[in-house]
């Protein structure tokens, strides 16, 4: 084999390696990134002090650390691997409308009604207000109501009971909160991974072809 041909061959085998290695080096970093994310998602519940509230978060933590596990965090190419990770735009809120409007964040102060009381409000059963979360059972749902002096006059006169106000009232986005220490980590972490991989890379091939003339 000429030298021309095995440099040749030494650069698409070296590229094809260095893929392999890169999201290797990715895969291992992926527990990292989850732990991160969740450690911020976990934090949100903390700031929630009404153990009567039906939007705590924790409540939808299962559901939420299972779509942080089948994220696609490495997008491959023949030619490339990224790295990426969750946030507003990327994230499937699917089944976690609540969630989505935390990290979103929140202008105003709203109430929590249930269906029950929505139904003694409005002295109707047929709620055209959509739910914090639809799927769910009627009795269990949950609707998010601006905490007017209409709806404090109805909780005095109609329901005759305190309601549970919206722990995420007037706060800013929170999603630096829950995917930004993850992205941190990732882009000071990142370069150094790429060069492990690359040095990892160049000794195997390099190993390969000894002798090789």
């Amino acid at each position: 084999m000429d030298i021309q041909n095995i440099a040749k061959k030494m650069s698409s085998n070296m590229n094809q390696r260095l893929i392999y290695d890169i999201e290797k080096r990715f895969n291992d970093e992926i527990e990292n990134v989850h732990y991160y994310i969740m450690e911020g998602y976990d934090w949100l519940s903390m700031l929630v002090s009404d153990p009567n509230s039906k939007t705590n978060p924790y409540i939808y933590r299962d559901k939420f650390e299972e779509k942080i596990k089948t994220f696609k965090y490495i997008e491959k190419t023949s030619k490339s691997v990224n790295f990426r990770t969750p946030d507003l735009d990327n994230f499937d809120f699917h089944e976690l409308p609540i969630v989505e409007q935390i990290l979103h964040g929140t202008s105003g102060i709203y109430a929590e009604i249930s269906q029950e009381d929505m139904e003694k409000m409005t002295g109707t059963t047929v709620i055209n207000n959509k739910p914090v979360d639809p799927s769910v059972s009627k009795k269990d749902r949950i609707y998010l109501e601006r905490y007017t002096n209409a709806i404090r006059a109805k909780e005095k006169n109609i329901l005759k009971k305190k309601l549970v106000v919206f722990p995420f009232s007037n706060t800013p986005p929170l999603s630096d909160k829950v995917f930004g220490p993850a992205d941190e980590y990732v882009r000071a972490n990142i370069n150094s991974w790429v060069k492990e991989a690359s040095s990892h890379s160049q000794e195997i091939i390099m190993n390969g072809y000894k002798g090789v003339s």
